[in-house]
């Protein structure tokens, strides 16, 4: 038992190590993009930017409906015993999202006037149009990396689609503030960066599955489309409801209030963003893994395996979680200027919604592991709703507030509803002695070192970073002395050391003398 969890812990982490390396490096890379763009331009004009972005996003997920999943599982199944399929999949799926994102961008061009008017902005035009010539080329990377996926080779997607990507779209960026093209050029860069990354996937993948693109003797596509988007669509479904949940406080800001507000909104999301981090390249790696554990009946495998891990990422998210929670003005005063202070409350509630989802742990994954898609699917709509209701209340009366705590309550709803039912099927919960420790070690440094952080940010907001690392580490410390190390932290940490090729015999023996 104890070999088989450690097993799945060294999978796990390597899965994790190499998404979590691209989702994070380009999260940081990307929210120093919107540092420069928020500092180099107004915040009406980064409303407009934000709105336009999201609108570019949605256009997105409608042109590749669903297909990423659908090609991702169809090329796994097919390309070892029947290649040929596997080529008809890449073609005719290429094709297909073309074809479709095309039709949709062309849509979002032509009609931009009446969008732009919809909310009351006719800044949105042209951002709107120049973001659209960009749907073909993003749905085309996104379908890429899914084909890339397919073959196993998930590292595509943190050096391509994250990593690199992110990195075009700052050096671009700073490119055109440099160049003092401000907003128009801050647009133009994402829109080159889109098709820039598009090309290098195009190249990538014809060098290295050129085998399965020139095949001359395929089979007949019609049986295999029709499977493959009868799988698709439903996941098109699904991230419907995705699109709802993510954007529409951000559109419904866009509808009811000025674009200033919905630039304010978008320094604090992104903010808050980057606690679940961690949990979503965790959930990438964990759903594999623990469905082989749920197909050998190790159930409670299963259970030790979700505690220690919904442990680790909340105690990796707590240092940056409690900087944005109790010092929220003066962290958007020194990453973004003065003139986002306002939306230190609306970052205060979303980083509680996040820190909800980091608490209960891959519930959702888990639900899938079970085979209950249907019931994530049930929570996920009524979220949804909830969300658009509650934006559709709070946000006129309470503007950027509002639609923070609809963000919040929608988040809650959808976690406690999926936590009670994995509770139900598996009996799994994060709730143990051991993460309840962790969770008391972190009431106990937030009450002891609030108020002299508070003190020396009165002095300077240029403190934040270092009371973050001091934060980080004295939390890890206090980890030690109150002794939330187990055994099965130990063989986490091992995992890490195999998979970095590194000697941690000192680290693990000292935290062996703090296991209880």
């Amino acid at each position: 038992m104890e070999n088989n969890l450690n097993t799945s812990l060294k999978k796990i982490f390597k899965g994790t190590a190499i998404t979590f390396l691209g989702i994070f490096l380009g999260k940081i890379l990307t929210f120093i993009t919107r540092i420069i763009i928020a500092r180099s331009i107004s915040p009406s004009e980064y409303g407009i930017f934000s709105l336009a972005l999201t609108i570019q996003n949605i256009l997105a997920t409608i042109g590749i409906i669903g297909l990423g999943e659908g090609v991702n599982r169809f090329i796994a199944y097919y390309y070892e015993k029947e290649p040929e399929k596997a080529s008809t999949i890449i073609s005719s799926s290429i094709k297909i999202a073309l074809f479709w994102s095309t039709a949709i961008g062309t849509l979002a061009f032509v009609f931009a006037s009446q969008i732009a008017n919809f909310f009351s902005k006719p800044a949105l035009i042209w951002p709107i149009q120049i973001f659209a010539i960009s749907v073909p080329f993003t749905v085309l990377s996104t379908l890429i990396v899914a084909i890339f996926r397919g073959f196993g080779e998930i590292e595509i997607r943190a050096w391509f689609k994250e990593i690199l990507l992110s990195a075009i779209k700052l050096a671009l960026t700073a490119l055109a503030v440099l160049s003092g093209l401000a907003f128009k050029g801050i647009i133009y860069a994402q829109v080159i960066s889109f098709v820039s990354i598009a090309i290098v996937l195009i190249i990538v993948l014809w060098r290295k599955k050129r085998e399965f693109i020139i095949r001359r003797k395929l089979p007949s596509a019609s049986p295999l489309m029709k499977e493959l988007l009868r799988f698709s669509l439903p996941i098109f479904g699904m991230g419907a409801v995705g699109i709802i949940i993510t954007w529409t406080d951000t559109f419904m800001l866009g509808y009811f209030k000025a674009a200033k507000d919905v630039g304010l909104y978008n320094v604090a999301l992104p903010l808050s963003q980057i606690i679940g981090t961690m949990l979503h390249s965790l959930n990438f790696a964990y759903t594999p893994i623990a469905t082989s554990l749920y197909a050998q009946n190790a159930l409670q495998e299963i259970k030790r395996l979700y505690v220690v891990l919904t442990k680790w990422v909340f105690s990796l998210a707590f240092p940056l979680t409690f900087i944005l929670l109790f010092f929220p003005r003066e962290t958007l005063a020194f990453f973004f200027g003065s003139r986002y202070e306002n939306a230190s409350l609306a970052l205060q509630l979303l980083t509680i919604g996040f820190l909800t989802n980091v608490i209960a742990g891959p519930n959702n994954s888990t639900l899938l592991v079970y085979g209950r898609s249907e019931l994530l699917f049930a929570n996920s709509t009524l979220a949804a709703n909830t969300n658009v209701v509650l934006n559709y209340l709070l946000i006129p009366p309470l503007n950027i507030t509002g639609a923070a705590i609809a963000s919040v309550l929608s988040m809650l709803l959808r976690n406690f509803l999926s936590s009670i039912e994995v509770y139900l099927i598996s009996k799994v919960h994060p709730l143990g002695k051991d993460f309840l420790k962790t969770l008391s070690v972190a009431i106990f440094f937030s009450l002891a070192f609030f108020f002299p952080f508070k003190k020396l940010l009165s002095l300077s907001i240029n403190f934040i970073i270092p009371i973050f690392i001091i934060s980080a580490l004295t939390f890890a410390f206090l980890m030690f002395f109150f002794k939330s190390v187990t055994e099965e932290d130990i063989m986490l940490l091992k995992a890490v050391e195999q998979k970095l090729g590194i000697d941690a015999t000192l680290i693990k023996s000292f935290l062996k003398r703090f296991i209880v």
